[in-house]
């Protein structure tokens, strides 16, 4: 690889040519005889270090450090200041103008050499860091954006479960809205209606509000459950369960199993209620697929002040050498196709980032 850059700002020929010639065995090395001349190679050239004397004519080697400091093409070269004044004032002037290290006449070539070669791989090292730092950061923001995409995917596959079931409670209560409907068409339609048909009328358009109601409870659960619209805020988890057991009432009656029920509310806490009733249907929809025909005991309670929703079924159980795998992504023992992986994982990453 190339030799690492060097500018020498110094008044003294003689002095530069020394300093030439013992640093121009290991950096390539260009010179500069004042500090305004210094300045403006190092905005051109942008060297991988300076060295600066410090007592010149026009600006000296302090000023020179302080506006390379200043400029943001220039604020992270390395500077090496040497001076023939070894009284602590004139060091601290230059340390706090910014430059990195001080060296005194008279000096070794090996000490200045060393001292050099310090500052320039320290700064290598930053450069590297700053690189690091910076394709981490970019792989962060690609996984928290996977992160939302597989959250997203998830919480869709698991309303999706829910479609067949939902589906089949709204066809009964539309059936009765519809049918109600057509028959009080009909009735009206038969010309002046007599008291009886204005009774039946009325016996009709209750079917029809039964059914109706039946729908919008429905469709409330289901907006309740997404919690579509509510950032996080008061949410009320003995509420979460219901709303949730209510939706997944078809997958519950198919399975016959039996939900036993525990949960005194309110039990608030503060979260986003459409990510803890996705969690909540993880949990509920596993126990119905672990213990089909068994019972279901979902407990909730405050322990020292925090909140808890418990799940049990009394199912086979969890193998012990599948259990430290339930919280890996992508990781299901359900036949190829059933199951993405993602239900626990997700939940568990729900649950973590809300405390």
């Amino acid at each position: 690889p190339d030799a690492p850059r060097v500018l020498i700002v110094e008044d003294d020929a003689d002095v530069r040519r020394y300093l030439s010639f013992a640093l121009g065995g290991q950096f390539r090395v260009a010179t500069a005889a004042d500090g305004l001349e210094g300045l403006a190679a190092a905005l051109d050239t942008v060297p991988d270090a300076v060295v600066s004397d410090v007592m010149m004519p026009g600006i000296d080697g302090i000023e020179v450090t302080r506006r390379l400091r200043a400029d943001d093409r220039t604020c992270g070269i390395p500077i090496l200041l040497i001076t023939a004044r070894a009284e602590p004032e004139a060091r601290l002037r230059g340390l706090e103008a910014g430059a990195d290290d001080y060296i005194l006449k008279p000096f070794s070539t090996r000490e200045l050499l060393t001292r050099l070669w310090n500052l320039v791989r320290l700064r290598s090292y930053e450069r590297d860091l700053s690189r690091r730092n910076a394709d981490l950061g970019r792989t962060l923001d690609e996984l928290r954006r996977a992160q939302s995409s597989l959250v997203s995917q998830a919480r869709m596959a698991s309303l999706g479960q829910l479609v067949a079931g939902v589906a089949h409670e709204l066809n009964n209560p539309a059936n009765f809205l519809c049918g109600a409907t057509f028959a009080i068409e009909e009735k009206l339609a038969a010309g002046q209606p007599t008291d009886r048909v204005l009774a039946e009328v009325r016996k009709l358009a209750g079917v029809a509000r039964v059914g109706g109601e039946r729908v919008a409870d429905i469709v409330e659960s289901l907006r309740r459950f997404s919690g579509r619209g509510r950032p996080r805020g008061p949410t009320d988890l003995a509420e979460g369960v219901r709303i949730t057991l209510a939706l997944l009432e078809p997958r519950v009656r198919e399975s016959g199993a039996r939900v036993e029920l525990d949960v005194p509310g309110p039990l608030s806490v503060v979260a986003n209620a459409g990510e803890i009733h996705q969690v909540l249907m993880n949990l509920l929809t596993n126990a119905l697929q672990a213990a089909p025909g068994g019972t279901i005991r979902v407990r909730g309670q405050r322990r020292n002040g925090e909140a808890w929703i418990e799940v049990e079924d009394d199912g086979p159980g969890i193998p012990a050498d599948v259990l430290p795998r339930i919280f890996e992504p992508f990781f299901t023992t359900r036949e190829t196709g059933q199951g993405t992986g993602l239900g626990l994982s997700i939940s568990d990453s729900i649950a973590r980032a809300h405390g």
